[in-house]
């Protein structure tokens, strides 16, 4: 076997299990931690298929910028490293491990039609000289409305967070 199979299979079982571990813990800080591992997992992959950009995009928007997001969500809320609530291995969650099971089969389903060889053509791949000239060309206004929209989403977020001083 190659080593670059290898290395494949081994980012995606490391992917895997971090996903599961994100999914399955009970404390909130520990499943973000796990989240952080998944999305690395998920960009050390576009990394070893030679998809240089979508690595880095991984990596600065997952890694870095929802991941930490999230970590102030955590951190902005009371309580959440306790371990209340039920085990994802409970009855509770059995409505959710089928909706998964159904999700799994259906994608298992979609994925037998297609060809073992599509026949890849790197003709039409785009470089990321290519991207970052449409990104500051043909698409800047709409980039700089999202960045904006995504500010104010976050000053927003913080202002409910809040907490009322106790003299009212």
């Amino acid at each position: 076997m190659k080593l670059a199979t290898v290395i494949f299979y081994a980012l995606s079982i490391w992917t895997m299990v971090s996903g599961l571990l994100a999914v399955s813990m009970r404390n909130v800080m520990h499943c973000a931690i796990a989240l952080i591992a998944f999305f690395a997992g998920i960009a050390a992959i576009f990394f070893s298929l030679h998809a240089e950009f979508l690595g880095a995009v991984q990596l600065i928007v997952y890694v870095g910028a929802v991941t930490v997001l999230i970590l102030f969500a955590i951190m902005l809320t009371r309580d959440v490293t306790g371990f209340e609530g039920a085990s994802p291995f409970s009855g509770g969650a059995a409505w959710g491990w089928i909706a998964s099971l159904a999700v799994l089969g259906m994608l298992a389903y979609s994925l037998s039609d297609l060809p073992p060889n599509p026949g890849f053509s790197t003709s039409n791949i785009l470089t990321v000289a290519d991207i970052g000239q449409a990104l500051m060309t043909r698409y800047a206004i709409p980039f700089e409305v999202i960045s904006i929209l995504l500010t104010a989403a976050l000053v927003g977020a913080v202002v409910i967070a809040m907490e009322e001083p106790k003299g009212k």
